[in-house]
């Protein structure tokens, strides 16, 4: 009995990290993609040109990043 009670633990802890590391990996792939669409979102708003690094565009799009 003791020996049933310790397999079913250990099956409810291998369930627990499965479940922890979908959910981790759930919420880097979210925050990755989330990441590009305020990039595209940012480079939309001020119309950023990257061949000219000294467009004010460029500056606040930085300013943004440092804050963030």
């Amino acid at each position: 009995m003791l020996t049933l009670l310790i397999n079913v633990g250990i099956g409810f802890l291998i369930f627990l990290l499965i479940m922890f590391a979908v959910v981790i990996t759930f919420s880097v792939i979210q925050t990755i993609k989330a990441k590009k669409q305020t990039k595209q979102i940012v480079d939309k708003t001020f119309n950023i040109d990257s061949s000219n690094p000294e467009d004010l565009a460029k500056l606040i799009r930085k300013k943004i990043d440092e804050d963030l």
